[in-house]
């Protein structure tokens, strides 16, 4: 997992950002190995802030969620415990927040197991909450939505992908819109360079309620 830092997003989409050299996190070969990616970071009610990311356990082991804290968003980040390590509470692409009207975190993620231990399907959008940021559980209502559209005349239509799921807040951690990308094929069975519709990739938007 690496940074970019810039003084404003224009700076950044114009290339002018620094790359530290050094990774904020990489695989301890002990808890976390192969990977550590999906990052997601959000500031903590004390200013300081966490970073949720993913990794697996060895020998492409199940995928596991881990927790690493600092003082800067920009790191260095230290690695204070785990989130879910086991098989049936498999996930990836965390999206965390904190809500500072119900002074908890949230994160919404992929969920990778068939145990149905979190959510139902395999592939669906699940909500996961933590008072303290190190100890967390599925939220009350843990399903976000199965991996499936619903269209406005009743029809829905299965998708193969419903992933990278992205909640946008307001300065008090209310969630305003979630996204997520999403495609109704597999991308990879068709032509890539030149995908059909139903095989491309596309973004869709939640209704908030």
């Amino acid at each position: 997992i690496g940074v970019l830092k810039a003084n404003r997003i224009a700076d950044l989409v114009n290339g002018k950002f620094e790359k530290p050299v050094t990774p904020l996190m990489v695989p301890d070969n002990v808890n976390t190995f192969e990977v550590t990616t999906n990052p997601t970071v959000t500031q903590r009610p004390d200013g300081k802030y966490y970073m949720m990311y993913k990794s697996r356990k060895s020998n492409v082991g199940n995928m596991t969620f881990w927790m690493a804290k600092s003082d800067k968003p920009d790191g260095p980040f230290k690695m204070v415990g785990e989130v879910f390590t086991s098989a049936e509470m498999a996930c990836e692409d965390p999206c965390m927040w904190y809500d500072k009207k119900r002074k908890r975190f949230y994160a919404a993620v992929k969920y990778f197991s068939n145990s149905k231990k979190l959510v139902p399907q395999f592939g669906a959008l699940a909500l996961i909450t933590s008072v303290d940021g190190h100890h967390w559980h599925p939220a009350t209502h843990p399903l976000i939505s199965f991996r499936e559209l619903k269209m406005r005349d009743g029809k829905k239509i299965e998708l193969a992908h419903l992933e990278r799921p992205f909640v946008v807040t307001d300065k008090n951690g209310q969630p305003l819109a979630l996204f997520a990308a999403a495609s109704i094929n597999e991308p990879t069975k068709n032509n890539v360079d030149h995908p059909a519709f139903d095989y491309n990739t596309f973004n869709v938007c939640f209704r908030l309620k």
